[in-house]
């Protein structure tokens, strides 16, 4: 079986735990070899976490703004004109005469042509 000082003894953990090499403050070599992994970490939230926080935050703010009329597509693919909205749900018309109950957290965007005039039947 492998000591800990096998496993962990070498590589990346190694400026870690084998302090400064000298009085002078040898530890900055060990900082040098962390600074990819930092780089690393930097380039993965430009790349992946900040376009995402972006969306989704734009998506809530679709989400707070929907309005009687507005053509949408929700997650499970119907598409639908809402007829009436509610804190946390919004009322879909998917064909004539029929209406279907959404939740708002469901509704993953805005169809072409977003919005149309509710009819007769929608009040």
């Amino acid at each position: 079986m492998a000591t800990w000082h096998a496993v962990f003894g070498h590589g990346l953990f190694a400026p870690l735990m084998a302090g400064p090499s000298s009085p002078e403050g040898g530890g900055i070599p060990g900082l040098i070899q962390l600074l990819p992994i930092v780089l690393i970490f930097l380039i993965f939230y430009w790349v992946v976490l900040r376009p995402e926080s972006k969306r989704r935050r734009v998506h809530d703010e679709m989400i707070a703004n929907l309005t009687r009329g507005d053509r949408i597509i929700t997650t499970g693919g119907l598409h639908g004109t809402i007829v009436g909205t509610e804190e946390s749900v919004v009322h879909v018309r998917i064909a004539d005469k029929v209406r279907v109950t959404v939740n708002r957290s469901a509704i993953a965007g805005f169809q072409p042509g977003a919005r149309t005039e509710p009819t007769e039947e929608d009040k």
